[in-house]
């Protein structure tokens, strides 16, 4: 048999528009059983569209599906779960008002699963009657994650897993994934985080434009050939040619000395030149959150001095800094958004 005949998931010619927006084109993926298939492209390519349709969220204007060999019509969620396709979705699919226990219950979620795989991910301290709007987007992720597993999914697709999470549950959670490949299911694992997409898949299908425009084995060295999918050959190499000429000359664009709020931001000094990309790096919860909120205005600093092109500023509000030139993109949309 082809690859094709023995894919678990073979989607074909997908597409999908909203109004004069065309989210999807012709999106195709096929995955096997025992196999972990990266959805890679740059934001707005279509990947999380893509997942909707195959998960029954979503109608989709053209294209084929076949499910386990047999063309598949999946009208909705519940309809997707039959067929075993159960996805955790980019943002937390939970009922803040209400408790876990209430969440389970009309999900119609096994219970005991459900407590296997959240022990197993590492939140053991979990109460069933913990409200879902009191606990961290952390939490939050690994409870549909759980919720997921608890169902014994044939394909479990996952939208940005690990965007929202700490280093240690990401550990965890790469190991729970490789290990349901491994017992013969399948897994669709969306990620930005190339690392983890070398450390768990076996190939990469890319969407470009709504389009897919390559499927190849992960291997190393694959990078590069990835990002050009991405972005296209053009783009790619426009922005190697100017991340390479980015040199720290002249005064620089934003330069912070000794900056300090609250208990986490003590002593933090940086500067950043036209042309370069800064990296932050740390654990999670030693004051990185607090730097970018009192760069944005979203908070007083207590200490130290922010210039920007030069000139000392004070932020008392996030349009002070706006006006200035720097913008806040949060860890979770929500906070930037009128839900």
């Amino acid at each position: 048999m082809g690859e094709a005949a023995a894919a678990i998931l073979d989607a074909r010619g997908v597409a999908k528009r909203f109004g004069a927006v065309v989210a999807l084109r012709d999106a195709s993926l096929q995955v096997n059983r025992g196999q972990i298939v990266a959805l890679m492209g740059a934001n707005g390519a279509g990947k999380s569209t893509f997942v909707k349709i195959l998960t029954g969220a979503l109608k989709p204007d053209a294209g084929q599906v076949r499910i386990k060999g047999r063309d598949s019509t999946v009208h909705s969620p519940a309809g997707a779960r039959q067929w075993g396709l159960v996805p955790v979705y980019q943002e937390p699919s939970l009922i803040p008002d209400l408790t876990v226990a209430d969440n389970l219950r009309l999900g119609d979620t096994p219970v005991d699963g459900f407590r296997h795989w959240v022990n197993e991910l590492g939140i053991s301290s979990l109460r069933m009657d913990d409200m879902i709007g009191r606990l961290p987007l952390a939490t939050l992720r690994i409870l549909d994650l759980a919720r997921a597993l608890a169902v014994t999914p044939d394909v479990l697709m996952l939208d940005e897993m690990t965007a929202a999470l700490p280093t240690d549950l990401v550990d965890r959670v790469l190991k729970v994934v490789r290990a349901e490949a491994d017992a013969g299911r399948a897994v669709i694992y969306i990620s930005h985080r190339f690392t983890e997409i070398a450390a768990i898949c076996d190939r990469a299908t890319v969407l470009r434009d709504g389009q897919t425009v390559g499927d190849l084995a992960i291997e190393p060295g694959i990078e590069e050939r990835v990002v050009e999918l991405m972005l296209g050959g053009k783009v790619a190499a426009a922005a190697a040619a100017r991340g390479s000429k980015a040199a720290q000359t002249g005064t620089p664009r934003l330069r912070v000395r000794g900056l300090a709020t609250g208990t986490r931001l003590a002593d933090v000094s940086l500067d950043l030149y036209k042309g370069e990309v800064l990296g932050v790096v740390a654990l999670e919860g030693q004051g990185q959150d607090e730097l970018f909120d009192v760069l944005a205005g979203n908070r007083r600093a207590t200490a130290g001095t922010v210039e920007v092109d030069g000139a000392p500023v004070t932020f008392t509000h996030p349009a002070d800094a706006i006006a200035k030139g720097l913008t806040l993109v949060p860890g979770d949309r929500a906070h930037a958004l009128f839900m």
